[in-house]
């Protein structure tokens, strides 16, 4: 799998049970804030990503570009109400997770 272009961050969906969840997360994470601060997230849903590891995401990854970090819309993310991104920073070595929960 090769990842698309872009000079955005990019938004991963590793999980395909809700489509609704989704498309709401993208819209959260595409919308300027209240204080008018918009990101630049590129949402990518390829099913080629589906419900691939911690390993093979990094494996994409890191065949993908120069990119420093992904976030990882997983199912977590995606079934709780208050959504949490996977972030992860793009390294061969195993540390740099962490979970940044949503409003």
């Amino acid at each position: 799998m090769k990842l698309p272009e872009s000079d955005k961050s990019l938004l991963l969906r590793t999980d395909f049970a809700d489509a609704a969840a989704w498309a709401l997360l993208c819209k959260a994470v595409q919308s300027p804030s209240k204080e008018g601060f918009q990101a630049g997230v590129e949402c990518i849903s390829d099913p080629a990503c589906n419900g691939l590891t911690l390993e093979q995401l990094m494996t994409v990854l890191t065949t993908s570009g120069d990119r420093t970090f992904a976030f990882v819309a997983d199912q977590i993310a995606l079934l709780h109400a208050g959504p949490e991104l996977f972030g992860r920073r793009i390294e061969r070595q195993p540390d740099g997770i962490a979970r940044a929960g949503g409003e």
